[in-house]
């Protein structure tokens, strides 16, 4: 606000703070459409992953089952 007193443009700062707002506001829609989308691709890569290593009889590698046997022995 200061900046745009500095520069005689302190008659725009209401529309200055809507602007916040709404900006506000859409960086929160943005952001969890991103981590929507980013969630949406691991379920596709797991997917693809478990469909690949079936097909070639192998097993998965991931950490919960690299876990799980290292408790077993």
């Amino acid at each position: 606000m200061q900046v745009m007193q500095a520069v005689s443009l302190s008659e725009y700062t209401s529309e200055l703070s809507v602007l916040y707002a709404v900006d506000w506001l859409i960086g929160m829609f943005r952001t969890s459409v991103n981590i929507w989308g980013d969630a949406c691709a691991c379920v596709i890569v797991d997917a693809w992953e478990k469909k690949y290593l079936k097909k070639q009889g192998l097993r998965s590698a991931s950490v919960s089952n690299c876990i799980f046997d290292g408790l077993k022995t």
